[in-house]
């Protein structure tokens, strides 16, 4: 499957600041077979999740970009 970057999710109930914010996207797979999802989050102000983890030994900045690969029989 041939990446689309920009795609919009849509977005839960905002709970608040530290809250965690729901959302959904509806996938329609082109056919049978393995698929990458990734989903990277961006706030209001224009800061995104990182590709590469931010280390440090609190484990604070964990925020990291994490795929989910799913298969479509």
């Amino acid at each position: 499957m041939t990446a689309r970057p920009g795609i919009q999710a849509s977005l839960g109930r905002d709970d608040g600041r530290f809250a965690f914010q729901p959302w959904s996207y509806r996938f329609n797979p082109e056919g049978a077979g393995t698929y990458r999802i990734t989903a990277k989050a961006n706030n209001r102000v224009g800061q995104t999740q990182v590709d590469t983890l931010i280390f440090n030994p609190a484990g604070y900045h964990n925020n990291v970009i994490r795929p989910t690969t799913i298969i479509v029989a």
